[in-house]
């Protein structure tokens, strides 16, 4: 055969190697090999299919709401698509391994039992190795750009379904309240106001809690009321009188105390967006009027003698179902800075109500004197929204529902500070000999809660004012302005009217003015009972309400990726099942692999050049190259080069072993060394023949 004496001629027609040219360990060796090819896909398919799995089940449970990871993605998005893109490029190569090990095993089982065209054996090799062959024929090329433009498949619907999504979700949670227990000692939410007596107060950067608010809060509350317009302003801010940092949209009728002092979150779901949660509150109602024949009056008690020493008010009156109490009043401006207000719990009156007395001195104040309101305390449930971005709560009704104090029905008694009418002597001289701790019985909406918010009113006007001005007074002048305003902005003319005395009008927007006031000044008093319970009384009034809570979240893919992605891990499953039952385990193939050019040239040869090449390579063992294997040491070492036969017209692939290449290897580099001297004495004899003809053209010219 050409070539033999240099190394072995690989041609086609070769003997069928059986299995008794290897040793029995080699055969095992070859087996076990085998058998791992054909199942190293499954370990693939099995991570897959349990990860798309699991985002399956994620999507159909919500979001992940964990707070650490979701601000891993948030600030570190760099890093979280590199990573994407890891995964999704090692997940998408084990799809696509599994696709093209199914084909070529399929293959490899179909050439032993069909004949192929090499035109159809090329199209397998392209779809196996992903390739693209052009010199195949369009029908067969067909298939290969099919497969290739298919191989951005996977990986494309694992980014789909593993890019996290930054969403909210929405979760229940727990919320302190607080809650009325009864309090029959009167030692917290219940206990007794008393002139001058000692009360609890906490201070502390949340701001001042007691259940006196018009001691401790008193002037922010009336800074609050001073611009509050309810019914009209829908876009204003209702700023608390803490030091939370939330304002109100609207009307807080005294619930939403936990936000901003209890702080819903912890470390697994964060602060929330958002939060919603129902609590029982007042639905504070005030109707007022101008009441000519009012008994509440400011007197003068004193004249002062020098501009120096103020001069002495006192401001007592009554009516017809209920006295109502008297306080002393000073002022260096003849009165005109006193705005007092009397206001008390009508327990007589069957329907439950509370009276606000108002009596001005002359002066800007005046047009609010004799104004009388009536207040009702309507026990409600509300649903309290809250938007922690924006430090934003609004608050609205629901329905009435079951009255929070446990002193506000007819069963109930207990104990306020009330005074009988006095005679002018024994007040100027600070006698309380007529006033003292009462029991009272309670009635739906007006128990001591309802009583002490009215009762805030009344301390309000006595703390709040100089000898010059009364903050209340000022109140109410900034919200005539705020009306005024308002009308000049919608074109039309306010309508304030000053009542005459001897006249009792309708309501105007005097009197409407006056209840928007009072409803602040009475949302701002029960808020400050219900921020008491939680900063004086956390562990025995307070209770959890359930609240549903926006958190941030995080959400893998989307839903079509997500199912695309399951739909087709549940194909190649199919497909995959489908070859193993059809070919039995691809049972019996031959241990060659037509896609390894390794095997195909080492199974190629005959027996005697196998023989051979193995002999040289290894004498001391009895082995073979005729089966390809990537453990045979035998067949690696093997060299292979293109042989070229001019006198024939062939061409031949030749196999060697190292020691019989590296042989020729030396031969041909003798060779060509032998060349190269032969060459070079033909130039140098070539240059002397031309010198020697050059000089004889030389002396031939010069003769």
């Amino acid at each position: 055969m050409p070539g033999q004496k240099d190394g072995v001629i690989i041609t086609n027609s070769v003997s069928k190697p059986s299995l008794h040219h290897l040793p029995k360990s080699d055969t095992v060796s070859h087996r076990e090999n085998s058998t791992l090819k054909k199942f190293l896909p499954i370990p693939g398919l099995v991570i897959a299919t349990v990860i798309s799995s699991l985002l399956v089940y994620a999507t159909q449970h919500g979001p992940f709401v964990l707070n650490g990871f979701y601000n891993f993605v948030e600030n570190s998005r760099t890093s979280v698509q590199a990573i994407i893109s890891i995964l999704t490029h090692i997940l998408g190569f084990g799809h696509l391994y599994v696709l093209t090990s199914v084909i070529s095993l399929s293959m490899r089982s179909l050439l032993q039992h069909y004949a192929h065209t090499p035109d159809r054996v090329k199209m397998w090799r392209a779809l196996s190795s992903k390739s693209l062959d052009l010199s195949l024929p369009f029908k067969l090329l067909l298939p290969a750009v099919v497969l290739i433009a298919l191989t951005v498949l996977p990986s494309t619907l694992w980014t789909g379904a593993l890019t996290p999504n930054l969403v909210t979700q929405n979760i229940q949670l727990h919320l302190p309240v607080p809650y009325y227990a009864p309090d029959p000692g009167g030692k917290a939410w219940n206990q007794t106001w008393i002139p001058n007596a000692p009360h609890s107060v906490l201070r502390n950067p949340f701001g001042t809690f007691s259940y006196t608010p018009a001691y401790d809060r008193g002037r922010s509350m009336i800074n609050t009321a001073a611009g509050v317009i309810f019914d009209k302003d829908r876009l204003g801010q209702r700023p608390r009188s803490d030091k939370s940092g939330f304002a109100y949209s609207s009307r807080s009728y005294g619930v939403g105390s936990s936000v901003g002092l209890i702080f819903p979150a912890n470390e697994v779901i964060g602060l929330p967006s958002a939060f919603s949660y129902n609590e029982t509150g007042y639905a504070t109602n005030v109707n007022c009027s101008f009441n000519a024949s009012s008994q509440w009056k400011i007197h003068l008690a004193k004249r002062s003698d020098s501009a120096n020493v103020p001069d002495v008010f006192y401001c007592d009156g009554g009516t017809i179902e209920n006295p109502i109490d008297r306080y002393i009043q000073y002022s260096t401006t003849n009165g005109s800075n006193i705005v007092a207000i009397d206001a008390d719990a009508n327990h007589i009156d069957p329907r439950a109500s509370g009276i606000i007395s108002v009596a001005t001195g002359p002066g800007a104040y005046s047009v609010l004197n004799n104004t009388q309101c009536s207040v009702t305390f309507v026990p409600t449930l509300f649903q309290v929204n809250v938007d922690v971005a924006s430090s934003n709560i609004n608050v609205t009704k629901l329905g009435t529902d079951v009255d929070m104090d446990p002193t506000a029905n007819a069963n109930a008694t207990f104990e306020t500070w009330t005074c009988n009418p006095l005679n002018r002597s024994s007040l100027l001289k600070n006698s309380t000999n007529d006033c003292a701790v009462q029991t009272v019985q309670g009635q739906p909406g007006l128990g001591n809660i309802a009583t002490r918010a009215l009762r805030q009113l009344v301390d309000l006007s006595i703390l709040d004012i100089s000898l010059q001005q009364s903050d209340l007074g000022e109140m109410f002048l900034s919200e005539v302005q705020d009306e005024e305003l308002f009308y000049t902005n919608s074109g039309n003319s306010p309508k304030l009217y000053v009542p005459p005395s001897t006249t009792a009008p309708n309501l105007t927007e005097l009197v409407y003015i006056a209840e928007q006031a009072f409803k602040s000044l009475l949302d701002d008093s029960l808020l400050a009972f219900s921020s008491a319970q939680l900063a004086l009384q956390y562990n025995s009034s307070t209770k959890n309400a359930t609240m549903v809570a926006t958190v941030n979240a995080v959400e893998f893919g989307s839903r079509p990726y997500v199912y695309s992605l399951f739909a087709f891990n549940l194909l190649l499953i199919l497909i995959m099942a489908e070859e193993m039952i059809r070919t039995k385990g691809w049972k019996n193939l031959p241990q060659n692999h037509y896609l390894d050019l390794k095997g195909v040239i080492a199974t190629s040869m005959t027996r005697k050049a196998s023989a051979d090449i193995a002999a040289t390579a290894a004498p001391e063992k009895e082995t073979s190259i005729l089966f390809s294997n990537p453990s045979d040491q035998v067949a690696t070492d093997m060299h292979v080069h293109l042989k070229f036969d001019e006198q024939k017209g062939t061409v031949e692939l030749v196999g060697a072993s190292r020691e019989m290449a590296e042989n020729e290897h030396e031969n041909n580099e003798e060779k060509s060394g032998n060349e190269h001297k032969n060459n070079r004495r033909s130039l140098l004899h070539f240059s002397k023949r031309l010198r020697k003809a050059m000089t004889g053209l030389s002396e031939c010219f010069d003769s």
